[in-house]
């Protein structure tokens, strides 16, 4: 390093060499803040029918691992800004800003309205009522205008979350092998398949263990920093 200096020093004199600080120290701000930009996940709007774990999931986002199973509801959209995911190797992740809103079919409009302009669209689904005809339908209904709203926004991505693992026919397969063998009913498959016009990802979890959560945000993530 010391010929280095000298060299410098011979060249220009102590200016040049306070110059080149300045660029040593302007090199690494821009290289800390590349890296703090690639792990900025934007933001997310998260929606679902009542009794899907939406607020279980943005909780989860929040702490950053599953909290066990307590029943809670949204009354009002929650608004929750620079979510720090820090549970994760690689992170921390920052997520600007999480909007929670309540599952209720009057607040479906809001979350079309932050589908246009969010970069992150969370819908999710409760496999214990995948048998459930009157819900499925009403699924089908939400995810069908929802890639419409899509289509009008810059992002063109859905990410749909298959919850309640735990009450459902699948409880009992292993964890890592749920979205493998769900990929293979029929009901399931289809609201995969509905999803071609946009960019769909999907997940499962049971939200409220913590190891399935985790391995859930790590997806999650793995996926949004693959797409940027």
């Amino acid at each position: 390093m010391l010929p280095i200096i000298a060299a410098i020093i011979a060249l220009g004199g102590t200016g040049t060499y306070a110059a080149y600080k300045r660029y040593k120290k302007n090199a690494q701000e821009e290289k800390i803040k590349e890296v703090e930009k690639r792990k900025n996940l934007s933001r997310f709007i998260v929606w679902g029918r009542p009794d899907t774990g939406k607020t279980t999931f943005v909780r989860g986002l929040r702490i950053g691992k599953g909290m066990g199973r307590k029943k809670e509801g949204t009354t009002g959209a929650n608004v929750y800004e620079d979510v720090m995911i820090t549970s994760l190797e690689g992170g921390p992740y920052k997520v600007a800003k999480v909007v929670d809103i309540p599952g209720t079919q009057d607040r479906f409009s809001d979350f079309l309205s932050y589908v246009k302009s969010f970069e992150h669209a969370f819908y999710l689904v409760n496999l214990a009522k995948l048998k459930d005809a009157h819900y499925i339908a009403r699924v089908r209904s939400d995810i069908t205008k929802t890639i419409e709203a899509l289509k009008a926004s810059t992002s063109k991505r859905l990410n749909i979350i298959g919850t309640h693992v735990d009450e459902s026919e699948w409880k009992n397969i292993q964890a890592s092998e749920v979205n493998n063998v769900l990929q293979e009913d029929e009901i399931f498959r289809a609201l995969y398949e509905s999803t071609t016009e946009v960019a769909g990802y999907v997940y499962v979890a049971n939200l409220t263990d913590d190891v399935s959560f985790k391995q859930l945000l790590r997806s999650i993530v793995n996926d949004i920093l693959a797409r940027k």
